[in-house]
Parts: C-alpha cells; sequence; structure tokens
C-alpha cells in the first residue's frame, strides 16, 4: 500500500503486480537518481515500480533477500545494494545499477545478513553471530563488490542499521533473546 502523506493509506489492487509471485516482501527501497522503487523478497525476482502503484517483476540471484538500500556514489551514478541471511552460502550479496539487472556478489565469509545501509561513501550490512565468530557481525564495502568483515562491540544479533546524515553516525539496532532477560542495545558508529 502507498501513502504520500503517512497518516492515509491507499492498498494497491493486485491487478498492479503478480500478486503470487510477491510472497514474502522483505524490504522496500528508494532510489532518487533513478526514480523506482525496488522490493527485494524470498526467492529469484524482485519488483521495481516508478510510481508505487504499478510494479513489474524481474530476475534476480536466487536467496532470502532480507533488505536492500541504495548506494549513491556521485551525483548521476549509484547502485542498489541487497543482503540476504541465508547462512550456508557465500553468495549473500547482490547489487544493480538498473534495479532490473541484478549481479550476485561472492563473499569470503558466512553470515546471515538481515540489514544495509549506505552513507554515500560506505555500505554497511549487520548480522546474526556464528559460533566461534561471535562479534563478527559487521561488513563494509565502498564499491558492493569488495566486502571487509567488523567486529561489533557486542556479542547480539544486529538486527537493523541506518545512516543518518544530519548526525553523521550509523545506528544500529541489536536484541539477544537467548539471554534472560531478553537484551536490546543500540549502537552508534561515525
Amino acid at each position: 500500500f502507498i501513502s504520500d502523506d503517512g497518516y492515509n493509506w491507499t492498498i494497491v489492487p493486485q491487478d498492479n503486480y503478480n500478486y503470487n509471485n510477491l510472497l514474502a516482501p522483505q524490504h522496500v527501497c528508494w532510489s532518487p537518481l533513478l526514480g523506482m522503487w525496488v522490493i527485494v523478497r524470498q526467492g529469484s525476482s524482485v519488483f521495481v515500480s516508478r510510481d508505487g502503484w504499478t510494479w513489474t517483476e524481474h530476475s534476480c540471484p536466487s536467496g532470502d533477500w532480507e533488505s536492500v538500500c541504495w548506494h549513491s556514489t556521485g551525483p548521476s551514478s549509484g547502485f542498489f545494494c541487497a543482503v540476504s541471511w541465508t547462512y550456508d552460502t557465500y553468495n549473500s550479496v547482490m547489487t544493480s545499477e538498473d534495479g532490473v539487472n541484478w549481479t550476485l556478489r561472492t563473499l569470503t565469509f558466512k553470515r546471515q545478513w538481515f540489514d544495509v545501509a549506505s552513507n554515500g561513501s560506505i555500505l554497511c550490512a549487520v548480522a546474526c553471530p556464528t559460533t566461534g565468530l561471535t562479534t563478527w557481525t559487521l561488513m563494509t564495502s565502498s564499491d558492493g563488490i569488495n566486502w571487509t568483515l567488523r567486529q561489533a562491540p557486542i556479542n547480539h544479533r544486529l538486527r537493523a542499521i541506518c545512516w543518518s546524515q544530519d548526525l553523521e553516525i550509523f545506528c544500529v539496532a541489536s536484541y539477544d533473546y537467548d539471554t534472560a532477560p531478553d537484551t536490546h542495545d543500540v549502537i552508534l558508529s561515525s
């Protein structure tokens, strides 16, 4: 559904997209350069729209795509970057300059990636800890192709990340329901 004010919402009719294929949508992102929305989902396709009303399905590498962001690399350039939470593969990142044609990027490490954000210079993704590498749950990249694994200051599931241009910091939300009581933290990084 769509809204121009955040208060009043309109349901997009199922005739405007392939309802059977838009199962398990995970994240939506806007590219100001392309004037385009992209929805990533579990499976082997993405949905794109220029108006939020009419959506077109396009194929992409198969994965459990969890999040997508727009990474602006200049006034007239940039690309979409999506991360997957599928743990048993090194193929957990895909990128696209047009939202339609996607390229799988191979990592040298496996994680369950939950979210990705950009500050215009750096992409930063957050993940769930893995056995033996419990705090290595961040990764960064300037080009979406070459990624560096980073260590988080806490041993929790990092679930969400966002960049504030005004404050010039990334903010990460985490949780750990394996501890008693449940633990929730916020991490800031400049």
